[in-house]
């Protein structure tokens, strides 16, 4: 079984929100989440504000997906526990500008693999590109797992914004007590 890896919105304190700052502000994040791996080093953390949407929404997920997407330094560890071994990483600050908090233990994460393993004639959809890839919004994703080759972690090829989990490693993060992940099933 698989699952789609997001961010939890709904726990208290709300997590923070993050957006570029800094050099990268203008960088195209677009090449961070098309599964292939990103040619460029950079000589310098990727730099990102921490924001309240709401009063209060204070805490610190361990998965952003606004502007780059960024994953603290326990879930990618608990990802290479569970057997993930397909991660991209670039160093990352998060800071918070009115209450002078900062932390490094963030990285910028390219997925690297992109499989076409939804079931698409079992899933419930809107093909928003019209060629069934890359922008196709699933309400049920259903996953072909005879096109997975057990992988436990890939951006999905027909919604390449969806990181998609293998169930053996969802437990592994369960265990691990991770309090702003949400594992949505493929069913």
């Amino acid at each position: 079984m698989y699952y789609i890896l997001e961010k939890n919105p709904f726990p208290e304190p709300e997590p923070y929100r993050t957006r570029s700052m800094g050099w990268n502000k203008n960088l195209d994040d677009g090449k961070f989440i098309i599964g292939t791996q990103v040619p460029e080093t950079y000589d310098k953390p990727f730099e990102f504000e921490l924001w309240e949407y709401d009063k209060g929404s204070n805490g610190l997920a361990e998965f952003y997906y606004e502007d780059f997407p960024l994953m603290s330094d326990s879930l990618i560890e608990a990802l290479k526990r569970a057997g993930v071994d397909n991660l991209q990483t670039f160093p990352a600050i998060l800071k918070n500008i009115e209450t002078k908090f900062e932390t490094s233990a963030y990285k910028v994460v390219n997925v690297l693999g992109k499989l076409q393993a939804a079931d698409m004639d079992a899933s419930d959809y809107i093909d928003m590109g019209g060629t069934g890839l890359i922008a196709v919004g699933f309400k049920d994703l259903v996953i072909d797992e005879s096109k997975t080759n057990n992988a436990k972690m890939f951006r999905l090829a027909e919604s390449i914004t969806d990181v998609i989990i293998h169930e053996s490693v969802k437990t592994v993060l369960e265990k691990s007590g991770f309090k702003y992940l949400r594992y949505l099933p493929c069913e």
